[in-house]
C-alpha cells in the first residue's frame, strides 16, 4: 500500500470511524452485571475519576452541554448513590460532585465491559498481523493527541 492518501482524506475517514466506534461503545452495553448504566452516567463517572471533584457547571463545561442539561443526570446519579454533592468550605454556593465507592465500582465495571467488547471484536475480526498494525496505528494516534495538547 504505497499509495499516498491525502491527510484530509485520512482525517475524514478516521473521524467517521472514531465516531462510529464511539456510538458502538454507547450501545455495546455498559454497567456492572445486569445493571446497565446510561452512557451519560458513565461519561460523568469517567470525568470525575479523571479530574476529581467538580461542580455541576464544570461537569457541563467538560461535556460541552448546558448546566441545565447536566442537572437531571447528576440528580439521577446522586439518587442512585453513584455520586455525592458536598458543600465547598470556601464558597458555600458551590457544591462539588464526587464519586462514591459505588460510582467508582460501576465506572470500572463499565470500562472493563467496553474493553472486553472491543478486545473480543479485535480478536474475532483481525488476524495477528492486523492486530500488530492496529497497535502501531494506536501509537500514532496517541502521538497526534499528545502533540495537539502540548
Amino acid at each position: 500500500m504505497d499509495e499516498h492518501i491525502p491527510p484530509v482524506e485520512a482525517a475524514r475517514r478516521l473521524r467517521m470511524v472514531v465516531a462510529h466506534l464511539a456510538r458502538r461503545f454507547r450501545t455495546a452495553g455498559v454497567g456492572a452485571g445486569t445493571s446497565r448504566l446510561p452512557f451519560s452516567h458513565v461519561v460523568v463517572l469517567e470525568i470525575l475519576d479523571r479530574q476529581g471533584a467538580l461542580t455541576a457547571a464544570e461537569i457541563a463545561a467538560v461535556q460541552n452541554v448546558r448546566p441545565q442539561t447536566a442537572g437531571p443526570v447528576l440528580r439521577a446519579m446522586e439518587d442512585a448513590g453513584l455520586v455525592v454533592r458536598t458543600q465547598d468550605a470556601s464558597d458555600r454556593r458551590k457544591q462539588p460532585v464526587t464519586l462514591t465507592e459505588l460510582g467508582r465500582e460501576e465506572m470500572l465495571a463499565a470500562r472493563m465491559e467496553r474493553e472486553r467488547w472491543l478486545a473480543s471484536a479485535i480478536d474475532q475480526h483481525l488476524n495477528a498481523d492486523e492486530q500488530r498494525t492496529l497497535h502501531e496505528a494506536t501509537l500514532l494516534l496517541e502521538r497526534i493527541v499528545r502533540s495537539t495538547i502540548e
